[in-house]
């Protein structure tokens, strides 16, 4: 089975009665709308495959009974020319004809551009297997961040991979332990599909493709390894109605199951049929992060020691994204600049008003994105202010700021007005306190 080519509707478009159907390739992609297929369950044990786009079902052309009879789409007729069953193998599912008992084949024993799908006697062949990839929904269900996974039969045990996450290496093997678990990051790769990688070392959930039937192999295994965009590093993640979430391989269509559902540490994971049991059913939860403001020389709630904000922050969500709505960070004589990641140097992870930068490491578009606690410090500067100095009836008034230390560095330079002499600068127009 080439994994690389989908049952095709000759032609481009809603298709018409009649029309021929083959098997193309659509490489890294997903075939356009309308070589999508809907399957319905007709209750007699029977499936209609319809193209989801148009109005024309998968048949047996004129319900032949022979041997190597034609397939095509015909409209939909509810006879049983277009009703088939879907058989569960090893490697993929047998999708046979009621009409005549036989199996829909790739013709020639070949999977090529072209090639020719009809009902044949079935040979264990694997161009005689098909998968079902989802196509049907675009959900977003989850935002991109870092998440537990973890097993729906006992939440205590979470996905893992064997080893430590600083030593994993393309290839390691992921099982589920009791307690801790690796933390996975999820990013969105738009229509359905997310990617999710191990957060320490980067490396993907991955359909192993090694042996005989590659991806078709209802137990193939899951594990690390490096990205590389293909559709076995792909998964679609559906919620389900009990708050649990099923995930689905792209290349495959099968889900990620633990063997057995067995919640010992150690157990296996794999990809399996879909079959709803609780093995095919994870709790996905966002990991949350102290977020601590240490005030720097200032206070901040009325304490003048760092403050460990309650609640957490929630990777993937928007809270603490403006921690000024709770109060800033004051200081006598001094004005705030902002929040940094270090007492000195570092990242601006806040501006001076408490809303994030969306600087991109911490946060972006509002949404905290960073695998980790987080500790931010007030960064501070002596408040300047403007000292006026006013002529009174002469001329060369001007305006002068205090320097960093609050102190003017010079005087305004002397002004001018006829018949008077200059005496000084006074802080009231006569009187006063001279300044100097």
């Amino acid at each position: 089975m080439d994994m690389n080519f989908f049952v095709d509707i000759d032609g481009v478009g809603a298709a018409p009665s009649s029309q021929n159907v083959w098997m193309w390739t659509c490489d890294n992609n997903m075939p356009t709308q309308y070589d999508v297929w809907t399957i319905t369950y007709k209750s007699n044990g029977f499936y209609k495959i319809k193209q989801k786009a148009g109005d024309v079902c998968l048949e047996v052309a004129n319900a032949s009974k022979e041997d190597d009879a034609n397939v095509r789409v015909f409209e939909d007729n509810d006879s049983i020319a277009q009703e088939w069953s879907i058989e569960e193998t090893d490697n993929g599912y047998i999708i046979k004809a009621r009409c005549n008992g036989y199996v829909l084949d790739s013709y020639g024993a070949v999977v090529q551009n072209g090639s020719n799908l009809m009902t044949h006697t079935s040979n264990d062949g694997m161009n005689q297997r098909f998968l079902f990839i989802p196509a049907d929904k675009n959900e977003c269900p989850l935002s991109d961040g870092f998440y537990s996974i973890r097993c729906s039969a006992d939440t205590s045990f979470c996905l893992d991979g064997s080893g430590t996450p600083a030593n994993y290496k393309s290839g390691t093997n992921v099982g589920v332990y009791k307690q801790g678990g690796d933390v996975y990051r999820l990013t969105y790769q738009g229509n359905g599909w997310y990617m999710i990688t191990e957060s320490v070392s980067g490396l993907a959930l991955d359909v192993d493709n090694s042996g005989l039937h590659n991806f078709s192999d209802r137990n193939r295994n899951v594990m690390l390894s490096t990205k590389n965009g293909g559709r076995n590093q792909l998964w679609r993640i559906q919620k389900n109605s009990d708050g649990f979430y099923t995930l689905f391989s792209k290349i495959s269509g099968y889900c990620l199951d633990l063997y057995g559902n067995k919640t010992t540490n150690g157990a296996n994971v794999s990809q399996h049929p879909y079959n709803g049991s609780p093995a095919q059913k994870w709790q996905i939860s966002p990991e949350s992060y102290t977020l601590t403001v240490d005030p720097n020389g200032g206070t901040y709630d009325g304490k003048t020691t760092a403050v460990a904000k309650s609640p957490k922050l929630i990777s993937g969500t928007e809270n603490w994204w403006h921690i000024g709505e709770s109060g800033n960070a004051v200081k006598a004589g001094e004005d705030l600049t902002g929040y940094y990641n270090a007492k000195t140097g570092g990242t601006k992870v806040y501006n001076a008003d408490g809303t994030c930068t969306n600087e991109g490491t911490y946060f972006k578009n509002k949404i905290y994105i960073y695998n980790g606690n987080l500790t931010v410090y007030a960064r501070w500067s002596p408040k300047q202010y403007t000292v006026t100095f006013d002529a009174n009836g002469g001329t060369k008034g001007t305006s002068l700021w205090t320097g960093s230390d609050g102190k003017l560095t010079e005087l305004a330079s002397a002004p001018v007005r006829s018949g008077y002499q200059f005496t000084g600068w006074f802080d009231t127009a006569s009187g006063g306190t001279q300044i100097s």
